[in-house]
């Protein structure tokens, strides 16, 4: 240990950290003192809650079953208040001498009471105000002060229920045990719903709050000598860990720098030396250094040239590094421009030529060596290795003084090989092959999508034609059943539909008609329509899956089926006719062959006719 100064910056600290721990006790002990009130009122209202829940039973039985009771087992005349009585009979049992070590007080009172002894007090009527002026109030609690005392109340209002009236409505009809014991002027007249007056408990708390206060003494003694043994080993630790390394720093700067130990630091030889003491040591540390720095700058004027030269290195870096980027922007600039293979290509192999300063560039086809694209002159046929094949399988660029052969290739196949040719040698930097194969690499890529672009366009067109083609009316519907798409005999169904005038309903009339919309998540549907005009269609409706058809579109075809639909209600007419006449011929047989029996039979049971008159017959 060192002794301290009055004001040294040792004592300081040691001084701000007693503070500290002070302030930090008190905080600690009034967050106690605050969470054992807390705790000691919610204790209390558990308590007062619970003797409110056995008060509140005890009138529950007595106005439920015991009055009942003993009002089917008494004259209507006969009132036992001793039974009948919600209040009498809990106070009874609120006030017994049992209940007596739990330290309560039990009050049921009311403004007017029947009985002066349970008449409010003056805070028990500021409590029945507040019930009154509040009728869904249903509990009121507090903490207050009685002659030196704290308690802790709880009240809840009790108001007249129609069983109460026969004793609390019209004195004429209550019963003559009451008028003799109280008479007739007090606790009468009252109505259904009408305040009777409050059940308040009382809880004295002096007893808690005196434990609580000696449970904060007794965590304040604790942490106060928890924090005495804090601050001793706090300053043990720091005379150890900063004094003592600073101290040791000392000692390096003195024999890095023994010529100026005698002058900066002349307290080295001190038993004493405190923090203060050591910073001046520090100070002597920083002039020195100041001093270097001043040296180093005279060091630095002849590093200038150096830092120039490295400028310029790094400036050139820099405009090659902005030429990459504009190379590989003029490519896709003129994969966008380019409408072939050929066209990409001339253009490409311009702007990769001028970037390099070849004198030439040229492209050949790794299928066949014969399908090349040169510039300047385009018929000068590229100069190729041996194993340009080999190489251009390989992926890696062939870089030599007076040429480079750069494979062109994506990560999937391999197109070509890039031929760049100067006349004098040229050299190439460290990082030269990553951008030639870079470059060989976009050049493949854009190829591809060039390619994927014509594919697409020949497949578009192929399916135009197609669509096209369809001799009957095609549709492409969007998920909200709009018309997308429509080919040509779908355009000329919808205006043969709306007339010379252009006023007929379209083909939207007629999806309408079909429901086409509302039936596209049911798979394909196939309906058959018929417009107001007598004309028919069939419609078939196809969605279409996979993950491009997004929104739930539908293929619609259409058929007109009106000659189909006459012709087929003709020929039904002809064999209704049909068969109309084969069920009249028909009854006619039937009709005939009884009337011919009847005939036959008359005529021979007939009696033969006088002699010289010839027989009558009939048919």
């Amino acid at each position: 240990m060192f002794p301290l100064k009055p004001h040294s910056l040792q004592a300081r600290f040691l001084l701000g950290l007693l503070l500290i721990l002070a302030c930090l006790g008190g905080f600690f002990a009034l967050s106690l003192f605050m969470h054992l009130e807390r705790l000691v009122e919610n204790e209390a209202r558990d308590r007062a809650a619970l003797i409110l829940a056995q008060a509140e039973a005890v009138q529950s039985y007595v106005r439920n079953t015991l009055r009942p009771a003993m009002y089917r087992n008494l004259s209507e005349d006969t009132f036992v208040i001793e039974a009948m009585s919600t209040s009498f009979v809990t106070r009874a049992v609120m006030n017994d001498n049992n209940l007596a070590h739990d330290r309560f007080t039990y009050r049921r009172v009311a403004v007017g009471a029947r009985n002066p002894a349970y008449e409010a007090s003056n805070r028990e009527r500021a409590i029945i105000a507040r019930f009154q002026e509040d009728p869904e109030l249903t509990r009121v609690e507090d903490v207050t002060e009685e002659e030196g005392e704290r308690l802790f109340i709880t009240a809840r209002p009790v108001r007249f229920e129609t069983s109460c009236l026969r004793c609390h409505g019209d004195p004429a009809e209550a019963p003559p045990v009451l008028l003799a014991m109280y008479g007739a002027e007090r606790g009468f007249w009252r109505k259904t719903g009408d305040l009777a007056g409050m059940t308040m408990v009382a809880l004295p708390m002096d007893q808690a709050v005196s434990g609580m206060r000696e449970a904060v003494l007794s965590f304040g003694v604790l942490f106060a000598g928890g924090a005495l043994v804090l601050f001793a080993v706090i300053h043990a630790f720091f005379n150890r860990l900063v004094v003592h390394n600073l101290r040791r720093m000392g000692g390096v700067m003195r024999r890095h720098f023994p010529d100026e130990a005698d002058k900066t630091m002349p307290r080295r030889g001190q038993p004493d030396v405190g923090i203060d003491d050591l910073l001046g040591d520090m100070e002597s540390l920083a002039l020195h250094l100041s001093e270097a720095r001043a040296k180093l700058r005279d060091y630095a004027a002849n590093l200038e040239g150096m830092v120039q030269e490295r400028t310029s290195d790094l400036a050139t870096e820099a405009t090659a590094r902005r030429t990459d980027v504009e190379l590989f922007v003029g490519l896709l600039d003129r994969l966008n421009r380019s409408s072939g293979k050929g066209e990409l290509l001339a253009a490409s192999l311009a702007l990769i030529a001028r970037r390099f300063g070849a004198d030439r560039a040229a492209y050949a086809c790794v299928l066949s060596a014969s399908d090349f694209h040169a510039w300047p002159d385009r018929a000068v046929q590229p100069e190729l290795p041996a194993d340009w094949h080999d190489l251009a399988a390989e992926g890696a660029p062939r870089l030599t003084p007076r040429a480079w052969f750069i494979p062109v290739q994506t990560s999937d196949t391999t197109r070509g090989l890039l031929c760049l040719y100067w006349d004098a040698d040229h050299a190439s930097g460290p990082g030269t092959a990553d951008l030639a194969q870079a470059v060989g690499r976009q050049l493949g890529i854009a190829m591809d999508n060039l390619d994927a672009l014509d594919n697409l366009l020949r497949q578009n067109a192929l399916l135009d034609s197609i669509f096209e083609g369809i001799s009957d009316p095609l549709l492409l519907l969007g998920g909200d059943g709009r018309v997308v798409l429509a080919n040509s005999s779908a355009r000329r169904l919808t205006q043969s539909l709306k007339g010379d005038d252009g006023r007929g309903p379209g083909l939207t009339a007629l999806l309408d008609a079909a429901d086409i919309a509302a039936r596209m998540g049911d798979g394909p549907v196939s309906r058959a329509v018929t417009l107001r005009d007598g004309r028919s269609f069939a419609v078939n409706a196809y969605p279409l899956g996979g993950r491009l058809e997004r929104g739930g579109r539908t293929v619609a075809y259409l058929r007109e089926t009106t000659d189909e639909r006459r012709m087929l209600e003709r020929v039904q007419q002809h064999e209704k006719l049909v068969a109309v006449g084969k069920l009249a011929a028909g009854l006619a047989h039937e009709i005939n062959n009884p009337s011919g029996s009847s005939t036959a039979t008359r005529t021979c049971c007939a009696p033969p006719p006088p002699t010289g008159r010839p027989r009558r017959t009939s048919t």
